[in-house]
This record gives structure tokens, C-alpha cells and sequence, in this order.
């Protein structure tokens, strides 16, 4: 246990519709809006209250800031990412009809083809590295934190698998 007593715990959790409004001003300043405050601290509840160690948060109102401010990263990531997708697609959509050669299409599938089993080839800490860098969009930091390794691995991993889609992309041409 916390080493809390059963009272002191209660006291900690009886304030915390109080400290609520407090959250949502703070996070709202720090994502720039109030609206979108108070979905990401409703999100942040709901993630603490279905933690089964939930009591022995000792500072309810600093988890759910911290909470709703990392659930506000990780969207705002997501959102990147979706962009890109989005504008590579809009590039794409606009090809002319040379590009869309049955040819062309096949020789792109056979290079996709090739830089996928390059990254299926890598070392599993590589590829698990590569997977979260390239594919989830979690920066280094993140991904040093999350598999307890030093940054400096995490990018000697990254760069080793750009490395080998790479030299996959060079046989394939």
C-alpha cells in the first residue's frame, strides 16, 4: 500500500470533482482550447478510474493534468500523421495516367515487396525500434522510455533499418 490511511486517502479523492475545473483551465491553456480541454481531461478520468491501483495515486489533480496533457500529444501525433497521409494521397490522386502503367504499378509493388521483408529481416529489437519510429510516430524519447534502452540505440536502430530499405530499394531498381 501507498502507506496512506484509509482516511487520508478519502480526504485526497473527495476534492477532486473540486480540482476539476482547475485541470480543465490548465490543460485547456495548454492545448489552446477549453472545448477540446475538457474531452481530453474527461479521457484522463476515465483512464484513472479504470486503473486498479487508482488509490494509491497520491496527487489526482498532477495525474490528470499530466494525463490529459500526454493523451493531447499523442492525438496531436496521431493528427500529424493522418495529414501526411492525407496530402501524400492528395499528391498521388493527381498522377497522370503514365504513372498509373500497370507496369509502373507492379514494379512499385515488387520495391514495396523488397523493403518489406528488408524490415522483417531486421534484428527484433531493430524492427520493434523501426515499427513504434516509422509506423506509430513515437519520437526517441519515447521509445527509449518504453523499451528501456538509451537514445542513442534507439537512433543507431533507426538508422540501421533506413539503412537496409535502403540498399532493398537499390536491388529493386
Amino acid at each position: 500500500m501507498s502507506g496512506k490511511s484509509s482516511g487520508e486517502l478519502a480526504g485526497s479523492w473527495a476534492g477532486i470533482g473540486e480540482c476539476l475545473a482547475a485541470v480543465r483551465r490548465m490543460v485547456g491553456a495548454h492545448v489552446g482550447s477549453q472545448q477540446a480541454a475538457v474531452d481530453l481531461v474527461q479521457e484522463a478520468c476515465a483512464q484513472m478510474l479504470a486503473r486498479p491501483d487508482r488509490d494509491r495515486i497520491r496527487n489526482p489533480a498532477a495525474y490528470l493534468y499530466r494525463a490529459a496533457v500526454n493523451i493531447a500529444y499523442n492525438a496531436s501525433a496521431r493528427r500529424r500523421r493522418e495529414i501526411a497521409v492525407m496530402e501524400t494521397l492528395a499528391v498521388h490522386g493527381h498522377q497522370s495516367c503514365e504513372e498509373r502503367d500497370p507496369a509502373r504499378i507492379h514494379a512499385d509493388r515488387l520495391r514495396l515487396r523488397r523493403v518489406a521483408q528488408a524490415i522483417d529481416a531486421l534484428p527484433p529489437r531493430c524492427h520493434q525500434v523501426f515499427v513504434l519510429y516509422r509506423f506509430q510516430g513515437l519520437d526517441q524519447g519515447a521509445i527509449a522510455a518504453r523499451l528501456g534502452i538509451s537514445r542513442n540505440m534507439v537512433e543507431k536502430h533507426v538508422i540501421r533499418a533506413m539503412q537496409a530499405c535502403r540498399e532493398a530499394l537499390d536491388e529493386a531498381s
